[in-house]
């Protein structure tokens, strides 16, 4: 898992990216902490959903594929697919998601050597990559979001909630949903990594009081299109029907509430982004006064 870390900075720096909000889930959620907490400089934001952390993993049926490894490797792969299945089942609350997330993983083991490479990939996990950098999750000075589907048999919601205390910042719960939010039909996800999106955005720009209101009734307006103009009339026709939630209502609830309460974290960052600009001023101011100059500061002494 540290490979795939710097397997992803790495990728950053072939982009040309320098600083990246990182998402990670399950797994992703284990490579973006330790990337995180690594080279925290390269971090603008993150944003963990029923990530792997702590001592969360691998879950017990992992661990007995580990233990089970020598005999599971001769399998004929026709032999995982009730495993793989059941995997699906479990961690999706939508059965038709779950089957079509069945069929996409599937084939990567329906060949000849599917159960030895699905051990090898059991036995490459190692519970100490994040055991390594859960001290350092508090240190972190970066905005930060968790959400969590509640119903997740894999990566209890408990995790969640401590991830949430060592990130500062609130849990956000999606209750019924289990393991795979990404994958699984939800609005929670979608909308808070657009926030930071949207939040980092604006930093630059954000420097008195007028300005933060602005940006963030203009952050509330904008969920406000993603959650009900787009994500409205194309996944939850329930959020634009005459029997869902009143327009009106919503309208007006979105930029003066959700945009609003943004406020004090914009105004943070936005403080914080300012001090360091005059830091780097005045070291730049520092950096080109010859030896010897007087300071620029000091009056001259007669």
């Amino acid at each position: 898992m540290v490979r795939q870390a710097d397997y992803l900075l790495g990728w950053l720096d072939e982009i040309g990216v320098a600083k990246a909000i990182l998402v990670g889930h399950d797994l992703g959620g284990g490579v973006a902490q330790i990337a995180a907490v690594r080279h925290p400089e390269r971090c603008a934001g993150l944003m963990l959903t029923n990530a792997i952390g702590y001592d969360s993993w691998p879950i017990p049926s992992v661990e007995l594929l580990q233990r089970a490894g020598d005999v599971v490797a001769r399998l004929p792969a026709a032999a995982l697919r009730p495993v793989l299945a059941s995997l699906m089942l479990r961690g999706h609350d939508d059965f038709a998601v779950a089957l079509e997330s069945f069929r996409m993983h599937w084939r990567c083991y329906a060949r000849p050597d599917g159960a030895a490479a699905l051990v090898r990939q059991a036995r490459s996990l190692d519970v100490q990559d994040t055991l390594a950098v859960r001290g350092e999750l508090a240190r972190l000075r970066v905005p930060a979001r968790v959400v969590w589907g509640a119903a997740d048999q894999f990566q209890k919601v408990r995790y969640g909630e401590r991830f949430a205390v060592d990130l500062g910042t609130r849990l956000v719960r999606i209750e019924g949903a289990r393991h795979f939010t990404p994958e699984d039909p939800c609005t929670s996800c979608c909308p808070w990594g657009f926030g930071m999106g949207f939040a980092m955005l604006l930093v630059p720009l954000l420097r008195n009081i007028p300005m933060l209101v602005i940006g963030a009734i203009a952050y509330g307006v904008a969920l406000w299109v993603l959650n009900i103009q787009i994500l409205g009339r194309t996944v939850f026709e329930s959020f634009t029907s005459p029997q869902g939630p009143n327009q009106l209502f919503e309208g007006l609830i979105h930029p003066l509430i959700f945009g609003l309460l943004l406020v004090p974290f914009f105004l943070g960052r936005s403080l914080q982004e300012t001090g360091r600009s005059a830091t780097r001023r005045t070291d730049t101011t520092a950096d080109r006064t010859p030896p010897g100059s007087p300071d620029p500061e000091r009056p001259t002494q007669p």
